[in-house]
């Protein structure tokens, strides 16, 4: 007899937030280094690389906010003792988890 353990984890917010830090990391070594070389092709690359760190910033920020809006939702749910939104809101969870581990 084997236990399976089958849930997924949500990793995506970890993963942007890795992707922002390492392009916000080789902007500033590139800004260092354009400055430090005089070359103003490194600049440019810097500068797209700043918006880029931009754009991963500002989606992980968003991400996190979103799931302080959805645990907002839930508590206001269950201390409102709406059970038929609270079930509702559960099986939605249930649903989109089950689509997700699809193959």
């Amino acid at each position: 007899m084997s236990n399976t353990h089958n849930h997924s984890h949500n990793h995506s917010e970890g993963n942007i937030k890795i992707a922002f830090f390492l392009n916000l990391g080789f902007t500033i070594v590139e800004i260092i280094g354009g400055l430090y070389t005089n070359s103003l092709a490194i600049l440019s690359d810097a500068l797209h690389d700043l918006g880029d760190s931009l754009s991963l910033g500002l989606s992980w920020y968003f991400q996190r906010l979103s799931k302080i809006v959805e645990i907002k939702k839930k508590i206001h749910s269950v201390l409102n003792n709406d059970p038929i939104q609270h079930i509702t809101i559960e099986f939605e969870e249930i649903d989109e988890n089950y689509h997700t581990n699809e193959i």
